[in-house]
């Protein structure tokens, strides 16, 4: 090979190094740390939002009982959820308390030990119904909410749910 070949590809493997260069930093330096502060920040938010699909989605087979239909949709929830506390009730729909934490036992990770609700009137001019579980308790930070229809025998009751981790 002669010095001319040789000083003309010079530049070309200077290029590419420099590129290998810029790939390896941002693998190893940037986005390895980046990714790691995702997951970690965001890994109470996430479940939060988990236990409030699963209440979202809570499904009531005894509103027959309760005298009106319920045809099982997303975000459609029987108010009896948020008015009659387990102490009251036998059978069908309804919340417990852990301290003055509020749960509803047949949604999977609201268990009131790690999760817990609030529940929001939206309308309120409406006083037809009274929903227990309504204040906030403190401040909580990891707080996620939707809003929700609550079935009732009139007019359903724009509400909104909060889910909290404890």
């Amino acid at each position: 090979m002669d010095l001319y070949n040789l000083v003309m590809k010079i530049p070309y493997v200077l290029m590419i190094l420099v590129g290998i260069t810029f790939i390896i930093q941002l693998y190893v330096g940037g986005l390895n740390n980046l990714s790691i502060d995702i997951d970690s920040y965001n890994e109470d938010e996430y479940r939060s939002t988990v236990v409030l699909e699963n209440t979202l989605s809570v499904e009531e087979n005894a509103t027959e009982d309760l005298g009106y239909s319920y045809d099982h949709r997303r975000a459609v929830i029987p108010v009896e959820f948020f008015t009659r506390q387990a102490s009251d009730v036998d059978s069908g729909p309804y919340y417990k308390k852990n301290g003055d934490h509020c749960y509803i036992p047949r949604v999977a990770g609201l268990d009131g030990e790690n999760f817990g609700f609030w529940i929001l009137n939206l309308d309120e001019e409406d006083t037809s119904v009274d929903l227990d579980c309504n204040t906030q308790i403190g401040d909580r930070p990891k707080t996620v909410f939707s809003p929700v229809l609550l079935v009732q025998d009139g007019d359903p009751i724009p509400a909104r749910l909060y889910v909290y981790a404890r």
